[in-house]
């Protein structure tokens, strides 16, 4: 798995052409996001029903996810794969999955600009996610039949691994 980016930064300037194509999609916002939460709950309910264990996440009574991908954590010490081979295995099965962002500290377009000097494991918890969490992909319109091959991959290659 390689990290994406390159660079540290955002680019916020946009054009008139961008901003009305950004505005339609605000338009969309609702049902987007109402098509990832469908699509993340529908992936959560066959993993716990296939593996008894879901993604780390849960929802509080005055918060809603917003899924851009389902966060998994399994439980590592219950299985004989490391994160990295879990993360390739579902890759051969088909499923697009993706590692959490390295830590920002550790980017390479900050070695040697941070005016604090980062040496080894400073945020231990950013170090954790990003050796044990993964994503899975969440999108509005998802078919039935991807969710279920999500959760199919997921549950094979769990099970195989299981030391139980």
């Amino acid at each position: 798995h390689k990290q994406p980016f390159v660079t540290v930064g955002f680019q916020y300037r946009m054009t008139e052409l961008q901003g009305a194509l950004l505005y339609a999609q605000v338009k969309k916002l609702r049902k987007i996001v109402s098509g990832n939460r469908k699509a993340a709950k529908a992936i959560e309910r066959g993993i716990k029903k296939e593996v008894g264990k879901g993604p780390i996440f849960r929802e509080e009574r005055d918060v809603k996810q917003v899924y851009y991908g389902l966060l998994m954590k399994p439980d590592w010490g219950n299985l004989e794969i490391e994160s990295e081979k879990f993360i390739q295995a579902l890759a051969k099965e088909g499923v697009e999955v993706w590692k959490v962002n390295k830590p920002l500290y550790k980017a390479d377009a900050l070695k040697g600009i941070a005016k604090v000097p980062y040496a080894g494991e400073v945020c231990r918890e950013a170090e954790k996610a990003y050796r044990e969490w993964f994503a899975l992909p969440v999108y509005p319109g998802m078919k039935e039949r991807e969710i279920e091959g999500i959760v199919k991959a997921f549950t094979k290659i769990y099970k195989y691994y299981s030391r139980k």
